[in-house]
């Protein structure tokens, strides 16, 4: 009842729309619960025009329009926008602090470090930071100092936020959230795995392997440590040693587990190589998961879906 009044006095705040775009194709996808608690998963997408794909004024304007012609297939309802980006925009870097330092000073020392891995003013830097819980797997080389606590400092230049808060304006929605598209990446498998009843429950480190072309693999050392890989089909397993190897995972990786994300048609080679690996290949079909029809392609809707968990943004 107390949940109800305060809904009633302060308002239900607009719904979280998540948005994910990969290879100028755009999509968003929002989480419907309904009383019984049940989720349903709406999506919809489009795919840029030809004729702009590569032309920056025209790409501009062309992504804003067909991001606020998706939205409006939703009705014209307040929405807030919760979008997934190349993760190449947005910097990581885990350090030591002293412990028991406030609030406004890790947000000062997020902003020093943010200055000093980018080569600009600190008013052209957007930082923010995370504490590590304990326990958490840090890597090799990586051990807390006494005294002392891990963050993890997210770090990008102002003028993406700027943009992107352009683009989410120009599409008339309110821009809540921006993460990298491999951490929604990395969040939507971790629910679809949980959500639907998977019998073995992944651990870290994590092997994520979503079959696209080409495939992508990402190594993920504790929940927020992903690394991503682009792989062929041939030499495969090589590839994998390589990539864990580059990740600092050397202890056994043909051993770990790794969760196959595939599209509405599944390849026989890939699904034989995979088999012949000592650890196991657990399959997943998103599009069988989420009762989606038509499929949209596999990166942006589970990019979408990642940032569409934000409910919190």
């Amino acid at each position: 009842m107390r949940n109800a009044f305060l809904r009633w006095l302060l308002g239900v705040p607009p719904a979280i729309v998540g948005g994910g775009w990969h290879d100028d194709a755009i999509c968003l996808v929002r989480i419907e619960r309904g009383l019984d608690g049940k989720m349903q998963i709406d999506c919809v997408y489009d795919v840029l025009p030809v004729d702009v794909r590569s032309v920056g004024d025209s790409q501009d304007v062309s992504r804003a329009n067909t991001l606020k012609s998706l939205m409006e297939r939703w009705g014209n309802t307040p929405k807030r926008l919760a979008l997934g980006i190349p993760a190449g925009d947005v910097f990581i870097k885990a350090i030591d602090v002293p412990s028991g330092l406030t609030e406004p000073e890790l947000v000062q020392l997020s902003v020093v470090e943010a200055v000093a891995n980018l080569p600009v003013p600190p008013e052209e830097v957007c930082a923010d930071y995370l504490h590590v819980a304990s326990g958490v797997n840090h890597g090799q080389g990586t051990e807390q100092r006494t005294g002392y606590e891990k963050i993890r400092i997210a770090f990008c230049r102002r003028d993406v936020v700027d943009e992107l808060s352009l683009l989410a304006e120009d599409a008339g929605v309110q821009l809540a959230a921006i993460d990298r598209d491999i951490q929604a990446l990395h969040d939507a498998a971790l629910w679809l795995i949980t959500v639907h009843g998977m019998m073995v429950r992944p651990s870290y480190p994590l092997l994520l392997l979503w079959a696209t072309e080409p495939l992508i693999l990402i190594i993920a050392r504790d929940a927020l440590d992903l690394t991503q890989y682009a792989l062929k089909t041939t030499d495969l397993l090589e590839q994998f040693d390589a990539s864990c190897r580059r990740a600092g995972i050397t202890d056994a990786p043909d051993l770990l587990d790794v969760w196959v994300f595939q599209g509405p048609h599944v390849d026989e080679n890939l699904m034989r190589t995979l088999a012949s690996r000592l650890g196991a290949a657990h399959m997943l079909n998103p599009q069988e998961l989420l009762h989606i029809n038509p499929m949209p392609p596999l990166i942006p809707l589970m990019t979408g879906l990642g940032m569409a968990l934000r409910e919190n943004a």
